[in-house]
């Protein structure tokens, strides 16, 4: 796999891509770039054409950024194309997250200070994670002590097991 610049310029958003962003999504991606730099070439195909990255373009359009990194792929049927178009972004969204573990971690970069914007979480959505709460302080990542917790209730979705502040 090659990763090639290309101009912003150069590159075509394809005329079927179902995908939308927000404004707000599109700011996210762009301090996403900022903080961590390009990090996932927007795919084109032989023409310069998008067939996924179509939110990264644009953040990048936003941060009037020149190049971007971009991955070629040739040799797709337009049906193929299309059909990627839609597979990149729809099997993205199947994934799932394990709960417990990105509680930890959340509270873990709240606890160092990092800028949890950056983490794509909306504060409602970081609330909703800790029921209402903010994220505590925990010992390890991979200990979690219900002492670090107020009022510390929670049952494992996984096995059942009911952990609570008694």
């Amino acid at each position: 796999m090659n990763i090639i610049d290309r101009p912003l310029a150069g590159l075509t958003r394809h005329p079927s891509n179902s995908r939308t962003h927000a404004a707000s999504q599109i700011a996210q991606i762009a301090a996403s770039i900022e903080r961590f730099g390009f990090t996932v070439p927007i795919v084109i195909d032989e023409a310069g054409t998008v067939l996924a990255g179509h939110g990264r373009l644009a953040a990048a359009e936003l941060l009037k950024m020149r190049t971007v990194p971009c991955v070629a792929v040739d040799g797709l049927t337009d049906d193929a194309k299309r059909a990627y178009l839609i597979a990149d972004n729809k099997i993205a969204s199947n994934a799932g997250w394990d709960e417990d573990l990105l509680a930890i971690e959340l509270a873990g970069l709240k606890d160092a200070g990092f800028d949890m914007g950056l983490t794509g979480f909306a504060e409602h959505e970081l609330a909703e994670l800790f029921g209402g709460r903010a994220p505590r302080p925990v010992r390890g990542a991979t200990e979690l002590d219900p002492a670090d917790y107020d009022n510390f209730a929670h049952t494992c979705p996984k096995c059942g097991f009911e952990f609570n502040d008694d």
